[in-house]
């Protein structure tokens, strides 16, 4: 019994490594056969980009068209279709293989550029109106999709270079109410330019939830893949002095020391400046020299060293 027990146990060993092989080698003849396929397309793509380059338009746009059109279409191709058209100044039927292209491959990397270049179209023309008409078609069509923060983004773009502030302010609330920081790549962006649009409006309240919504993302260097808004910094100094004008002096303190303690901001300096003008506007002449001092000794090539020379002397500080 214990021998045919080994046999058994030996046999279904080896029965399931022969399972194992059989569905591993399938599975790596099909890749290998998907990688002949991709690799294919890819040549094939080069010869038509090649022509282009040596500005045989036509032959290149023909091959683009062909590539586009066959079943299953290469996505790419559709893509250079419409930027070619474009380059050719062919702009009606840039703008429909445009509109085509991000419509059937919306979770495709060069959706954002197409986007982006439909925009810029329609803000070089007379056509600004129709573009912000297109946009905001797209953003109802296409809002489940990768592609709608860069739609949502252009269109505050538009909105933008044609003076509606109030529209591009929507525009921007949209894209950070469907997209969290780690959903988009804009919304670093999005959410600077919608604290500059309170802040125009004077809208404080809002202007203060913004800001604190961007600091919040700051995130510890020795994180893997940590990553720190690039406009971090620029909202702790205008943190700092909104709440120097609305006399909440020693919170703006806290704000500008925290950027002033940034060993690699680049406005360290201003954050000392800043904070010393809130400890002379409170009377602590002392407190708004030791400040300065700092920023003269430490900082000598700092843009606000000079300022802070001028302003120490005003002061009657003691260097």
């Amino acid at each position: 019994m214990v021998n045919e027990s080994g046999q058994l146990m030996r046999l279904s060993f080896w029965s399931a490594l022969l399972v194992l092989a059989m569905v591993f080698g399938c599975s790596g003849a099909a890749a290998r056969r998907a990688s002949v396929e991709i690799t294919a397309w890819q040549v094939e793509w080069e010869q038509y980009h090649e022509a282009e380059t040596d500005d045989r338009f036509e032959a290149a746009l023909a091959g683009y068209q062909s590539m586009c059109e066959r079943r299953p279409p290469y996505p790419r191709a559709c893509y250079d279709r419409s930027r070619l058209l474009f380059a050719l100044e062919r702009d009606s039927q840039a703008v429909e293989r445009s509109l085509d292209f991000v419509r059937r491959f919306a979770d495709h990397a060069l959706a954002p550029t197409a986007i982006k270049r439909l925009a810029r179209h329609y803000a070089g023309g007379d056509a600004i109106d129709q573009g912000i008409r297109t946009l905001s078609g797209l953003t109802v069509e296409l809002d489940e999709t990768p592609v709608c923060d860069s739609i949502l983004y252009q269109l505050a773009w538009l909105q933008r270079h044609d003076g509606r502030t109030v529209d591009e302010g929507a525009s921007l609330a949209a894209l950070l109410a469907r997209h969290d920081r780690w959903e988009s790549q804009l919304w670093d962006d999005a959410i600077w330019r919608l604290i500059e649009i309170r802040q125009q409006q004077s809208a404080v309240e809002e202007q203060y939830r913004l800001l604190h919504q961007l600091l919040e993302t700051r995130e510890s260097s020795w994180l893997i893949g940590s990553y720190t808004s690039p406009h971090h910094d620029d909202a702790l100094l205008m943190l700092g002095k909104l709440l120097h004008r609305e006399r909440r002096d020693e919170e703006a303190i806290a704000a500008l020391m925290e950027l002033a303690e940034l060993p690699s901001s680049r406005l360290r300096d201003e954050g000392l400046f800043f904070a010393a003008q809130v400890r002379f506007d409170q009377g602590r002449e002392r407190d708004g020299c030791l400040l300065l001092k700092r920023l003269i000794d430490e900082m000598e090539g700092a843009s606000m060293r000079r300022r802070a020379l001028a302003e120490s002397t005003i002061n009657n500080c003691e260097l």
